[in-house]
């Protein structure tokens, strides 16, 4: 019996035990629990005093003051399409006028130039007011003025102009308004005179600039000339789209329209003559960017091979020395239409590093393309005879 208690116990004593163990291994946790959510609110209350918490709140508040004042400046500045038209007819004419839109297709490409918007003028009825994009400007820059064409019984003059936008033209301060009215001067007058940066009006071009050294030159020295470039290619644009759509006056075809390589070609002042199955093309070719116009005489024997390659005009914007003239004609000489392909993108302009490239990109596609020109068309104006 005594026995049996003893049993009981220590039964007794280790249930005490194993009690407590559990009361004490649990007491540190519970402890923990405990100090861990105060910390964590510290930690809060801390964050919202430090320096960075109130450096967000700082430049949250500039955001939103700068926001609100940008919204009151724009409502207060805005100049809608209407006004800016208003204004530039105002300072046109000398007086307010009353502006009609015209129906036009936005952004239409009229040669060199894109054609934005089109007004007549109620008090001027004869009158087509147009905003028009000029490009070719400096480094690949454009012009935007308002031209007015004046139409009578039939025929076109040009009347006022006025630049009112530009991208990266830095000299366009150089074109003041004295320079503008010489449009209307040259316009329909082709003149034969030398001189330096010289603008010109012919039939055939309309108005481009020339460069120093160049013949055919006729008023407006301003200094900018891709910038006046830019503003000949405007008005180009507007003499073109009024007399293709008031006067449905087309551009006059010539026998180069259905060759082979002519985006980069002067086709109404390009020719050829033939002796038996040799070809002599003299390729006149357009602007490209800051490159003006090239002439290239180029020689294409049976072998359907470049055998003669010479540049008789000069349009890159720095003129070439004889010696870099000499080496690009060279690099022509016995070449393919294969050979010229392989230098060319598929838009023709010349890939850099190619084996005709010179370090003038813009000339060289000029260049490139003439040859183009005169090895793809062997054939055609082999059978065509003189143009």
């Amino acid at each position: 019996m005594a026995e049996k208690d003893r049993k009981d116990e220590l039964e007794e004593s280790g249930k005490a035990e194993t009690t407590q163990d559990v009361i004490l291994s649990s007491a540190p946790e519970s402890a923990a629990e405990t100090s861990s959510a105060p910390a964590a609110e510290q930690a809060k209350k801390s964050f919202v005093h430090t320096t960075a918490f109130k450096c967000i709140v700082v430049l949250l508040i500039i955001v939103i003051v700068c926001g609100v004042f940008l919204t009151i400046c724009n409502a207060l500045f805005y100049v809608s399409d209407q006004e800016r038209t208003d204004r530039a007819a105002k300072k046109i004419y000398g007086e307010e006028v009353t502006t009609v839109t015209e129906e036009v297709n936005k952004d239409l490409d009229v040669g060199n130039a894109t054609i934005n918007l089109v007004y007549t003028i109620e008090e001027y009825p004869d009158d087509y007011l147009i905003n028009v994009t000029g490009k070719g400007g400096y480094s690949g820059g454009t012009v935007t003025c308002y031209v007015v064409i004046t139409v009578t019984d039939g025929e076109i003059s040009v009347g006022n102009i006025s630049v009112s936008e530009n991208t990266s033209q830095s000299l366009i301060s150089n074109v003041k308004s004295g320079y503008l009215e010489g449009f209307s001067e040259l316009y329909g007058n082709e003149v034969d005179e030398t001189d330096e940066y010289y603008m010109l009006w012919s039939e055939t071009d309309g108005f481009y600039v020339k460069k120093p050294g160049s013949v055919n030159g006729a008023h407006l020295t301003t200094g900018a000339t891709y910038t006046m470039q830019a503003i000949c290619n405007a008005v180009n644009g507007a003499v073109s789209y009024v007399e293709q759509e008031y006067l449905n006056i087309e551009k006059e075809a010539t026998q180069y329209d259905d060759y082979l390589y002519i985006d980069y070609i002067n086709t109404s002042k390009t020719k050829h003559s033939v002796d038996g199955s040799t070809v002599t093309f003299t390729v006149v070719t357009s602007g490209y960017i800051n490159a003006s116009p090239f002439t290239v005489e180029i020689v294409v024997d049976e072998s359907e091979t470049i055998v003669s390659f010479t540049i008789l005009d000069d349009g890159s914007s720095q003129a070439m020395s004889e010696g870099d003239k000499a080496a690009m004609e060279t690099k022509y000489i016995g070449l393919t239409l294969d050979g010229v392909l392989e230098c060319v993108t598929s838009e023709g302009v010349l890939i850099k590093n190619s084996t005709l490239y010179t370090g003038a990109t813009e000339s060289g596609t000029l260049v490139a393309n003439a040859a183009l020109f005169a090895l793809a068309n062997y054939e055609t104006a082999l059978g065509g005879g003189q143009s």
